[in-house]
């Protein structure tokens, strides 16, 4: 479903360009991370439709955007333009149209050479599950993960990388 985005253990990046509507959008904020292009056009005009808001955009837009913020983009329906979508943390990255691929995808690289593989997935399903439980339980989940990634061998790679001054060779999942 709209929501299988969310549980793959790998960063999911949109880029977003052109107009991003209704179902468009929903599959957009199940990504974990969104660049648009500054052109980019985002509405939730459910109301101007006359249904209600859908496959649980109700749950996660506020989640990403702030109750105020999705409020307004929910009754209104209006469209929010790139700068804007930027500024309400719609999207994490603003670029010109013709390089929002390539940073999007530099920013994928990135991810890839830079970040343990088993510290992103873990890091991905602490937030969404944290997203849904109470502060307490999320720390005692939070304490068994560290604990997890001290005896792992991704933090030891990471030590000695930055001990020797060189980038981490981490091992894929």
């Amino acid at each position: 479903g709209y929501w299988y985005p969310m549980r793959i253990g790998k960063p999911l990046v949109a880029a977003i360009q052109g107009h991003c509507i209704g179902v468009g959008l929903q599959q957009a904020l199940c990504c974990d991370i969104r660049f648009a292009a500054e052109d980019a056009k985002l509405a939730a005009n459910y109301a101007r439709r006359g249904i209600n808001g859908e496959l649980g955009i109700t749950w996660l837009l506020p989640r990403i955007i702030g109750v105020s913020d999705a409020m307004d983009m929910l009754l209104s329906g209006r469209t929010v333009g790139g700068a804007e979508a930027r500024e309400m943390g719609l999207v994490n990255r603003l670029c010109p149209a013709d390089e929002l691929f390539d940073q999007a995808f530099a920013y994928c690289v990135s991810l890839a050479e830079s970040c343990s593989p088993w510290a992103m997935r873990t890091i991905k399903q602490q937030l969404y599950n944290d997203l849904m439980t109470a502060l307490p339980a999320a720390f005692e989940q939070s304490e068994h993960f560290l604990q997890e990634a001290m005896a792992g061998p991704d933090m030891a790679e990471a030590v000695n990388a930055f001990r020797d001054k060189r980038p981490a060779n981490f091992a894929p999942l």
